[in-house]
């Protein structure tokens, strides 16, 4: 090993490494290609990575609440240090090599970005987990040695962005099984994987450049984990009941699919000027949700229909850079842009602002229409849940083709159905 576990523990407890210490850690050459590759898709890794060092290094301080900026009411003034302590009593205790853990996945989370940053985490996990190089047996010596650290910093790597697409409403409750179920249904072991995953994911958020991250950004996170962990605690204490039916049977009841729904219009409208307005910052949640009700019990009035589009868009437990797309669809829906606004579509609804209303019935027709398409890849019945499958959509919002984007929401828009064909054209799906 080129660089002594003490070494690099007494650098990533204070600081991101330089250029040429990277060079010296496992897979060394590709940090390096990570922070060298300053342009294009990555060109904010340079701020981002140092900076989700530092916000883990705050979350494993006695202060976690460093982490969060601006106010912070009594309600939430405990909200990091109670999940701190809970965490620590999932893990047993936070030893050095605990430590150790979570300071090295915050520096090798986005290794993947070395060759592009969409995709990264399946990029990071494949180029790790199938090196024969020795690079992998230093890697586990920066963990104490241990093998259920190395297991558990693979996962963290792949599945590190899992809380985040939850809380943009990208994705559905489902998509924590995979890292739940990676190394066995044992309860202790499918904790201490859904807890390293969310309290890194923290990191990754508060590392976001420009982001100011607030108590309400981190709440949402920290609820889904505390659903998710109760989940775990139900099927442990009745032994009839499977993780996987459980959590897509209950993720797919009609108020966590609104909250879903809600999540997504409201991640999609940050700032956009009057949508933001209107939809984040002088309506609460509860308020867009109604609103969501309203619509979906409008396009199905009655409760089959309606209960089975609940459960075929949570069998999507993962819609694939959704909010790319959904955040140029309102853009569209805002109207002419007000004098030296940027945006990033060379079009929109030439009749000004698009009511909000119309908005939430064309995202409906959209995940309708996602929905239904592959029904066939996650039919369930009684005796099974069906299978959960991912949909991509990023090619629906492809850098440096705008014009692409704003074409498939001008037809949405003027002339529903082809649009919603060319829409689908563009998205493939993929059993998860």
């Amino acid at each position: 090993m080129k660089i002594s576990p003490t070494a690099v523990n007494e650098i990533l407890s204070t600081r991101y490494p330089t250029p040429e210490e990277l060079e010296l850690f496992p897979f060394g050459g590709l940090l390096r290609r990570l922070w060298d590759r300053n342009e294009g898709d990555n060109a904010d890794y340079r701020e981002h990575g140092p900076k989700v060092l530092e916000s883990m290094n705050k979350l494993l301080s006695n202060n976690p609440n460093d982490l969060l900026q601006g106010p912070i009411d009594d309600a939430d003034e405990s909200l990091l240090m109670d999940t701190k302590l809970e965490v620590e009593r999932i893990f047993g205790r936070f030893s050095s090599s605990t430590r150790a853990l979570f300071r090295v996945a915050a520096l090798y989370h986005d290794i993947g970005k070395y060759i592009i940053k969409e995709r990264h985490p399946t990029i990071g996990w494949y180029t790790i987990e199938y090196s024969e190089s020795e690079d992998k047996n230093d890697l586990r010596a920066l963990l104490g040695g241990r093998e259920d650290y190395l297991q558990l910093l693979m996962i963290m790597i792949r599945d590190h962005d899992e809380f985040g697409v939850l809380a943009t409403g990208e994705a559905s409750y489902p998509i924590l099984l995979r890292a739940a179920n990676s190394l066995g249904n044992q309860v202790d072991l499918q904790k201490q994987i859904i807890s390293a995953i969310m309290w890194l994911n923290i990191a990754d958020i508060a590392g976001t450049p420009r982001l100011t991250i607030i108590p309400a950004d981190i709440r949402k996170v920290i609820e889904d984990w505390k659903w998710m962990l109760n989940a775990i605690d139900v099927c442990h204490n009745d032994k009839s009941k499977r993780l996987d039916d459980y959590v897509i049977r209950e993720a797919s009841n009609e108020d966590l699919v609104e909250e879903r729904i809600t999540r997504l219009l409201r991640e999609a409208s940050r700032g956009i000027r009057r949508r933001d307005e209107e939809l984040r910052k002088n309506r609460t949640a509860e308020d867009v949700k109604t609103l969501v009700r309203t619509a979906i019990r409008t396009v199905y009035p009655t409760d089959i229909p309606r209960r089975e589009f609940a459960s075929q868009l949570t069998h999507i437990c993962k819609l694939d850079y959704a909010k790319r797309f959904f955040a140029s669809l309102v853009e569209y829906y805002e109207g002419e842009p007000a004098p030296g606004e940027k945006r990033n579509l060379p079009k929109w609804a030439v009749n000004g602002f698009v009511k909000n209303e119309d908005l939430i019935y064309a995202t409906l027709a959209i995940l309708r229409r996602l929905s239904s398409t592959y029904t066939s890849m996650t039919r369930s019945d009684v005796d099974h849940p069906g299978s959960l499958i991912g949909v991509e959509m990023k090619d629906l919002t492809p850098f440096n083709a705008s014009e692409k984007t704003a074409q498939i929401i001008e037809l949405l828009y003027k002339s529903h159905y082809p649009g919603l064909s060319w829409m689908m054209s563009d998205c493939l799906a993929w059993y998860f």
